[in-house]
């Protein structure tokens, strides 16, 4: 489609409904990675001396402050979180990294364990922190360390 071209709602709507079920983002009771415990990741946005620090090919997209924003998923999965691994019935979407799903039988307290996991890997293998969308979580995070 062309920029500042017109498209009627109904098709607009079909194109993002298609890409929001590719992603797993649409509850379909046949496929458990949409069935989202949530997305509990932001990007970060980093000082300019902070991301200098990052590999040579993470994302970097410099903010009008100059500041440095860098991709979650990219460094989620450069610090070894795959799409489609599982604990104790929580686990990462196969459909993208920034979900975590509950398989059929996770707990809230599963879902904790593996979002923490995910932040160790970040933490132990980048020296980063993502900064998470849920104060609760960033709460009980600084909490544990």
């Amino acid at each position: 489609m062309e920029l500042e071209a017109r498209a009627l709602v109904s098709d607009v709507r079909k194109a993002v409904l298609a890409l929001r079920a590719a992603k797993g983002m649409l509850l379909d009771s046949n496929d458990h990675d949409t069935w989202s415990a949530g997305s509990f990741f932001a990007n970060p946005i980093l000082s300019a001396e902070v991301a200098a620090s990052l590999p040579a090919d993470a994302p970097r997209w410099i903010q009008d402050d100059g500041r440095v924003k860098t991709s979650a998923a990219w460094l989620m999965e450069h610090a070894g979180v795959k799409k489609g691994q599982i604990h104790n019935g929580a686990g990462v979407s196969s459909k993208h990294v920034l979900a975590l799903v509950n398989t059929g039988s996770a707990t809230a307290a599963d879902i904790v364990d593996i979002l923490v996991y995910i932040v160790d890997c970040i933490v132990h293998t980048l020296f980063l922190l993502l900064s998470r969308c849920s104060g609760f979580l960033r709460r009980t995070f600084f909490r544990r360390f």
